[in-house]
Order: structure tokens, then sequence, then C-alpha cells
């Protein structure tokens, strides 16, 4: 990789409630992001921060931080 790009992918643990099951997601798209943004992502979730998890209702097991198309 060259300088704009991010060597490393960071790990985002988040975990959620449905119906009374505890689940835990690490789904973030680090794939080809610039160094700067994987930056910028990483700062909107500090260690304990309550944040939005969408899971698939079907599937909750099946969660992700930001969704959006597959890269």
């Amino acid at each position: 990789h060259g300088p704009w790009l991010a060597d490393v992918e960071p790990e985002v643990l988040a975990e959620y409630e449905v119906d009374g099951t505890t689940y835990r997601t690490r789904e973030l798209r680090w794939a080809g992001l610039p160094a700067w943004a994987v930056t910028r992502t990483l700062a909107r979730y500090p260690v304990g921060r309550r944040v939005e998890v969408a899971y698939d209702p079907s599937h909750p097991a099946v969660g992700v931080l930001e969704p959006g198309p597959t890269l």
C-alpha cells in the first residue's frame, strides 16, 4: 500500500441486543480506505460509546455499524 491507504484493519467490536439476545459485530468497511478516512471512522467509535447497529430483522446476528453497499 502507499501512504494514502491504510496498512492495517483496526478492530471495532459492537455489542447489541435484540429481543433479549445479545449479539456482537465487527462489521465495518475498511478495504481500500485512505488512512485519513480510517482515522476519522475510528473517531466515531470511542471505547464505551453507545452506537446504533443496523441488523437484518430476519437474522439479527447479522449486524453492521455502517450499513451501505458492499464493496
